[in-house]
């Protein structure tokens, strides 16, 4: 990774006489500022940290030709592009592949920690699934506002061991905004009001308190799971029950 600046000018003899001035003394960055017609004019020519692939993306596309010639602190000759004549002054050069895996080591292992959590949650509650033997009573491409307004309210939509939906509260669920941002199909909907059924069931078989909050913290804490991945997660006791839901599973 080269850290460059850059002066632009229009003409050959500009940029000649530019770099006549800056070996006799001249400040590269004053004078860019002053002379550059380059973007990157008022940052005194800084074009900050690029490789020899994106060094293209700034119009040098001999740059690591340009670069091998280069020692920190010297200026090049002047250079032709499309959007003028150039001159690029070397500041720094640092390693590109350690600077990535110095950078990304942390960021992989996260993920991949995350990917394992997701995984190993996803199987257990597929399990729970399961056992709750799901039982869909309508399709649900069916449900329209037509379907809702002419069934009873207390018609079971769905039902597993233990519980039921009913459309009066599928309907609901549908009139959230929340929800209308969150989940883009009745399908996800459904599904995750099904998931949050399902863990509160496991909550009290686990023996878990009930509380009236317990679905929205189920929620909040399903995404602070899947957000932080490794870190250690502070929770109330609310909060435990899918770290508790995954204890019973190891077991």
């Amino acid at each position: 990774m080269y850290s460059l600046q850059e002066m632009v000018v229009e003409t050959e003899e500009e940029a000649k006489a530019i770099l006549k001035e800056i070996k006799a003394g001249g400040d590269f960055t004053l004078l860019a500022q002053d002379k550059s017609g380059g973007l990157t004019a008022k940052k005194g020519g800084y074009l900050g940290y690029i490789s020899t692939d994106s060094a293209k993306l700034f119009g040098y596309d001999d740059f690591k030709e340009i670069a091998s010639a280069l020692k920190v602190g010297e200026v090049s000759k002047v250079i032709k592009t499309e959007k003028g004549y150039c001159l690029l002054k070397l500041l720094e050069i640092r390693p590109a592949y350690q600077e990535t895996l110095e950078k990304t080591k942390e960021f992989i292992e996260r993920k991949l920690t995350r990917e394992r959590r997701e995984n190993a949650y996803n199987e257990w509650l597929d399990n729970l699934k399961e056992q709750a033997q799901i039982q869909i009573a309508f399709n649900i491409d069916k449900i329209t506002e037509e379907f809702l307004s002419s069934n009873p309210p207390e018609t079971v939509l769905v039902s597993f061991r233990g519980g039921e939906i009913t459309l009066e509260e599928f309907n609901k669920a549908l009139g959230d905004p929340d929800n209308k941002n969150k989940y883009k199909t009745k399908e996800g909907l459904l599904e995750n009001m099904l998931k949050e059924r399902i863990l509160v069931q496991r909550a009290r078989q686990i023996g878990l308190e009930e509380d009236k909050n317990v679905s929205s913290q189920i929620k909040a804490t399903i995404e602070e799971v899947r957000r932080e991945g490794e870190e250690k997660i502070k929770i109330s006791t609310q909060q435990a029950l899918i770290d508790a839901g995954m204890k019973y599973m190891i077991r």
